[in-house]
């Protein structure tokens, strides 16, 4: 059975995967159980360490502790935009930092290391023109800029240090377990609380994938993605809606709520848009479910676990 070391298993996706495919794979999960991570996404069944995946002597550590490893799949990251504004220390410390010290040791032992980016990179879309894996970077906020500079730093790695690396770009991903500072189970927690939803002024636009089909595309490459390319994972046309349309939505189906019109935070990108033609031209993935299927779905899983909400250390 392979072996994976799995960071941010804690989190939203990298939970996510790891239930998704513990019976698949052995998975050795870490997690530095800050903001985001919830100890009830951890799976009982995999190997869990609590550790921080920017301290180079306590990974080496954990590796070298581990008799075999086939690979690693990088979930660990600080991706609140906003707390990147305020303070970015953390996140060149987890998203630079943290994925140095992976890609060294994955080198040192000739193992696979998949980086899981972020669509933020490429900067928003103000034209309506879709970005490939090929269009320059222009990250607009801290925390977009420590994941442009993690993806550099794998490619870098790949061609000059002999890493095997793949790097992943996904679109805007719901489901559940995500944390509730983000604006689907934001929303949903301040209308259940009968509490009004902060929205800003001018309302964006976001392409959304469902976190299994996101997972499923993450496993896909990194078992057959090409050493030192980049592959985007995204929803198309129809998966897209503004984010005004998507809260109200939210509200509908909770059947009770308030909005109320905050001004836009510093940097903020209206649209993102990326092609994922590349992953479906070459493995044929796309996309598992229907926007109004996903909105509906997720909205529900946060409604019928209000005790993991409670226990989320916002």
């Amino acid at each position: 059975m392979t072996t994976l070391l799995v960071t941010g298993c804690a989190g939203f996706i990298g939970s996510n995967f790891c239930r998704l495919f513990e019976n698949e794979f052995k998975i050795i999960g870490v997690d530095c159980m800050g903001r985001g991570s919830h100890p009830a996404n951890i799976p009982e069944r995999i190997t869990f360490h609590d550790l921080d995946i920017s301290r180079a002597s306590t990974v080496s550590g954990l590796m070298d502790s581990l008799p075999h490893l086939d690979g690693i799949i990088n979930f660990a990251a600080e991706s609140h935009v906003d707390f990147s504004l305020q303070d970015d220390a953390k996140f060149w410390k987890t998203n630079v930092e943290g994925l140095r010290c992976l890609a060294r040791w994955a080198i040192r032992k000739k193992i696979r290391l998949l980086q899981v980016s972020t669509d933020e990179v490429y900067g928003s879309s103000l034209k309506g023109e879709w970005f490939t894996e090929k269009s320059p970077l222009n990250p607009r906020n801290p925390y977009a800029a420590s994941k442009a500079a993690g993806d550099l730093l794998v490619l870098s790695y790949s061609h000059s240090n002999g890493l095997d690396g793949v790097i992943t770009r996904g679109c805007n991903t719901m489901g559940p377990r995500q944390f509730p500072d983000k604006v689907v189970p934001k929303a949903v927690t301040c209308f259940l609380k009968d509490e009004s939803f902060p929205l800003y002024r001018t309302s964006a636009k976001r392409l959304w994938l469902d976190v299994e089909s996101h997972c499923r595309a993450v496993k896909l490459l990194f078992e057959k993605g090409k050493s030192g390319e980049v592959y985007n994972i995204a929803s198309g046309q129809d998966h897209e809606i503004e984010t005004r349309a998507l809260v109200e939505t939210i509200r509908n189906i909770v059947g009770k709520g308030t909005i109320r019109e905050v001004d836009d935070r510093a940097g903020y990108d209206l649209r993102y848009l990326i092609s994922a033609e590349k992953i479906q031209n070459e493995f044929g993935w796309s996309p598992r479910k229907k926007l109004p299927q996903l909105i509906e779905q997720t909205v529900l899983w946060y409604h019928d676990h209000p005790e993991w909400i409670r226990e989320c250390k916002v």
